[in-house]
């Protein structure tokens, strides 16, 4: 079993159970589609590491939630960003196979995407979980 995957549907359900994100954007992905509209989440980079110096089979996730506006300008990227945010710093999170431990909101970055129009944001987040 793999953290990173299991860890990822738990995150993919969360942000599905945020009514208020599910409202305003057009989807959250695993990988973009092609004929993708805008707004969007999508998750981009995973990395995992042991954590035994926390304690026995811990593991800890270091993950990215990006999102893309459809306006011109940062508002929507902040208030779509803050509802990612909302649903996974600090959340109870049940993972199969895994107890979670933690979630926690790391930084986030706002910037112009390269077509000049799309705003992007990236959340970076930390977890630990240990195996059952």
């Amino acid at each position: 079993m793999s953290a990173i995957l299991e860890y990822q549907k738990t995150v993919y359900n969360a942000l599905q159970a945020n009514s208020g994100l599910v409202a305003q954007v057009q989807g959250i992905y695993d990988s973009v589609p092609q004929n993708a509209v805008s707004p969007y989440v999508y998750f981009g980079n995973v990395t995992s590491e042991t954590a035994e110096n926390l304690a026995k089979n811990v593991v800890k996730i270091n993950f990215t939630i990006l999102c893309v506006s459809e306006t011109l300008g940062k508002l929507q990227a902040a208030q779509i960003a803050e509802k990612v945010r909302a649903s996974l710093h600090l959340a109870n999170l049940s993972i199969t196979g895994y107890t979670h431990i933690n979630t926690r909101f790391i930084a986030q970055e706002i910037s112009l995407t390269n077509n000049g129009i799309n705003y992007f944001t990236e959340l970076n987040f930390e977890a630990i979980v240990s195996e059952i």
